[in-house]
């Protein structure tokens, strides 16, 4: 009976027989499972066997050095007092990787499983297997402290940097280095990876400040000012177009009226100050530097080929993110700086200093963003304001970054560069009230970010000085400056002088990250808000689940956001019988089924706020028919605060049969819930990108739903004779059954349009019957249906639960690109 779990697995786990000792057994790890890639918190597979089902202490343990030493490895889920039966119990594991290795752990490590019998004493020891860790990403959704400054460094200002666990730097001075950066992300101890620092490197994508105090006519004199001689370029959509879509539009632009100049020069000021364009590139008449484009492709080159000592004088991506281009400074990331060119016409006018009519441009730098991402699918990126893409009052949220950005940066979010004031009233009123809800509504969602913030000690009272320590003028407020950035707007926020050249850690010294109270909910929606200049007040609460709709077996609910010291997730309590709060919360969702909820995108959200518009829905499928159901949602921190409303809504589920088709027509798809939002990668590829995914079953077929990046032709062509798209599906939601892969044991696999039986020695062990998909060539959207027959036949009976991975086999990309996708059929 026990060599089910191991025969064939030898990657994954190691058998070791129970035994008789003196009375005694020896607790055998019969079964351990993890991704072949993880990062952050890593969950780990172990099946448990004990002759006397006695409970066994586990101890999971790591080698970095080809197993030569082992360390103790950090373990956030419960690891003692396991339970054990002679056939096995299956367990998880939460390995903090991130809290072991490190920020920029990217190696191979291996993990091993020690066992120890709580009665007895006995241990056994299974080696598990080599999995490849990349933490950097996990790592950024975890900073708590960091630093910006655009000075020269020294010893001192470094000793400060090493303290945080991000850091900004302006890095084309002679005192920036490689092995400065090195330095500085290697953290205080260079021996321990767990205070590793990010670090990322300046670029200016929305100006080009190597025009500053350069005229107009000596710019034609060099050849990196001219380029294709096709600029300055016009909004495509003519004079006067502001609030015109964003969409569909050229993203080059219209031709200059003269020319000259490089493609990626604008010539819009002019354009809406007199209804047609100058010739002449528009400046920032603060900065004097020429506005560009940020989505020409001649621009992106540019900034990519950007050399410090070269006649740029500033670092492109390639410089900063390599090691073997330029000075190699090898920071783990870029911050993006003047995105706001691409901001609502609205916003600045004629007359304005910084006048920036360039909306036109917004598509243009969500694909510089996507670009670069593709480009450097390692690296992290932070964009510096552009408020404008989370809000979905504007257009500019239909071509939003949130997945493709891990950091947003809030300049002035209560204390700003104003001395004569010590905060503008209105503006951080509507900062608080209308701005951080939406912000953080994005932020929270599974393809989001962090947000950070930034404050200025400046204004009456206001001492810089306080920053070092060497003054207390304006003490409280600055201190008040950090709760409402941090504490309630959940930002992890830093305090400079205007002049941006006081390296200091007073907001890592003064912030207290102690959290014990649960996220306060919110709204993206404040009728509190009665316009300029009247400062709007805070929304009132929409507490807890706010719709729930009824459909077949199913229904969608929506809420709105809480905000928390920490990211907030939110959790769904859902049973056939109302729920009963005098006896307390273990009582009322004693029977009740939990679920962690996967947000989309709220029903008319995209459009705007609003009264009875929220910007989280997700739905719950396998509910059984014609039943009224009771729903409960709770917003909860990432250190496990859980709020206590008692917000409840009930529907009764409709009975009507579920109709899929396979026929190219993705409608019926429209309400099904997504499993997955996939990145980008870098390669291209004759195989699926993949982009989401979708699955359904009715009572005959599994039905899956997939949209690609890339365009690609299920038959492999033109590079390949078969077809690059694979997906293994785990019948038995067993990972020591089937053919191993990654961290599950795969008995099906879907390869192009055929279903293709798997055993734990064999990928292919034949062809079982081929698959209705549609469409099959040139598309970045199909569907496909497995007959719940074969699933079932594979399982045995009626199969409950099943995992799976979609493989591109060209790339080598992955959806998951760790874990594997979960799905429960519905009966």
């Amino acid at each position: 009976m026990l060599s089910r779990y191991c025969c064939g697995l030898l990657a994954l786990c190691t058998l070791f027989a129970a035994c008789d000792t003196g009375g005694s057994a020896t607790p055998a790890v019969a079964g351990v499972a993890a991704p072949a890639l993880v990062s952050g918190e890593v969950p780990i597979e172990i099946w448990l066997l004990d002759l006397q089902s006695d409970p066994v202490d586990i101890e999971l343990l790591y080698s970095i050095d080809d197993r030569a030493t082992w360390s103790t490895a950090t373990v956030r889920s419960t690891a003692t007092g396991l339970a054990t039966a002679p056939l096995g119990v299956r367990h998880i594991l939460l390995w903090d990787a991130l809290a072991d290795l490190g920020a920029r752990a990217d190696l191979n490590v291996d993990l091993s499983v020690r066992a120890t019998e709580s009665v007895s004493g006995n241990r056994s020891f299974a080696f598990v297997r080599s999995v490849k860790l990349e933490n950097l990403q996990a790592a950024a959704r975890r900073v708590e402290h960091y630093m910006i400054y655009f000075g020269p460094l020294d010893p001192a200002k470094i000793a400060i940097a090493e303290t945080h666990d991000l850091v900004i730097l302006y890095s084309c001075d002679p005192s920036i280095t490689r092995s400065v950066v090195a330095e500085i992300q290697d953290g205080i101890d260079p021996e321990d990876p767990r205070d590793d620092v990010i670090v990322l490197g300046y670029v200016n994508v929305g100006e080009d400040d190597r025009t500053i105090g350069i005229s107009d006519g000596d710019l034609l004199l060099e050849s990196r000012f001219v380029g294709d001689g096709s600029g300055p370029r016009l909004d495509p959509r003519g004079a006067g177009a502001a609030g015109q879509s964003l969409t569909g539009l050229d993203p080059l632009g219209l031709p200059s009226v003269s020319g000259g100049y490089a493609s990626y020069y604008l010539d819009d000021n002019s354009l809406e100050t007199n209804g047609i364009g100058d010739g002449l590139p528009d400046r920032n008449g603060v900065t004097g530097a020429c506005y560009v484009n940020m989505g020409d492709p001649a621009w992106f080159t540019a900034l990519d080929e950007m050399q410090c000592a070269s006649a740029d004088a500033r670092n492109g991506f390639r410089e900063l993110l390599t090691l073997d281009y330029g000075l190699g400074l090898g920071c783990d990331g870029v911050y993006l700086d003047n995105v706001d060119t691409c901001a609502p016409n609205t916003y600045t006018g004629p007359g304005d200093p910084d006048q920036a009519e360039f909306e036109w441009t917004a598509a243009g730098y969500a694909g510089l963003v996507d670009e670069l991402r593709t480009q450097y699918p390692s690296s992290l990126i932070m964009q510096n304001r552009g408020l404008f893409f989370f809000n979905p009052e504007l257009d500019h949220y239909e071509l939003t970054t949130r997945s493709d950005i891990d950091f947003l940066k809030i300049e002035s979010y209560r204390l700003d560069r104003q001395t004569g004031t010590e905060f503008d009233a209105y503006t951080f009123a509507d900062n608080k009230f209308n701005f951080a809800p939406k912000v953080q509504a994005e932020a929270y969602r599974q393809d989001g970010f962090q947000v950070l913030s930034l404050g200025y000690a400046e204004g009456p009272g206001i001492d810089y000085n306080t920053l070092l320590g060497t003054s207390t003028g304006g003490l409280s407020t600055l201190q008040q400056d950090i709760v409402e950035a941090q504490n309630l707007a959940g930002f992890r926020h830093y305090l400079l002088d205007n002049a941006g050249s006081i390296v200091n850690q007073f907001v890592r010294d003064q912030a207290d990250f102690s959290d014990t109270t649960a996220p306060e909910w919110t709204s993206t929606y404040n009728v509190n808000n009665p316009g300029y200049p009247t400062p709007p007040t805070a929304a009132i609460p929409r507490v807890g689940v706010q719709q729930v709709v009824a459909d077949v077996e199913a229904v969608k609910v929506r809420w709105d956001v809480a905000l928390d010291l920490n990211p907030v997730r939110y959790v769904l309590y859902y049973d056939d019988k109302d729920f009963n709060f005098n006896d307390g919360d273990e009582k009322a969702f004693k029977n009740a089924t939990r679920v962690e909820l996967l947000a989309d995108i709220g029903s008319s959200y995209a459009g705007g706020v609003g009264p009875n518009v929220f910007p989280y829905e997700a739905i719950i499928t396998g509910l059984k028919k014609n039943k009224a159901h009771y729903f409960c949602i709770r917003a909860i921190d990432s250190v496990g605060n859980e709020d206590s409303n008692q917000v409840v809504l009930s529907t009764t589920t409709l009975s009507q049969e579920l109709s899929m088709a396979v026929d190219g027509d993705f409608d019926d798809w429209d309400d099904v819930p997504k499993l997955l939002k996939d990145k980008k990668t870098k390669d291209d590829s004759s195989g699926p990108d993949w982009k989401e995914i979708r699955v359904i079953n009715d009572t005959v077929n599994l039905y899956l739903h997939v949209k690609t990046h890339d365009r690609f032709n299920l038959d492999g062509s033109p590079g390949f004779l078969s077809s690059q798209l694979k997906i293994l599906i785990d019948v038995d939601n067993d990972p020591f059954t089937g053919f191993p892969f990654s961290n599950i044991g795969s008995e099906l696999m879907v390869h192009g349009d055929q279903l293709i039986a798997q055993t734990i020695a064999q990928e292919d062990a034949g062809v079982l019957q081929a698959l209705s998909v549609n469409p099959t060539s040139d598309s970045k959207e199909f569907e496909l249906a497995v007959p719940l027959a074969a699933i079932d036949s594979a399982f045995g009976g009626l199969a409950g639960t099943v995992r799976l991975i979609f493989i591109d086999a060209d790339s080598g990309d992955l959806a998951p690109d760790s874990g594997y996708l979960e799905y429960k059929i519905a009966r």
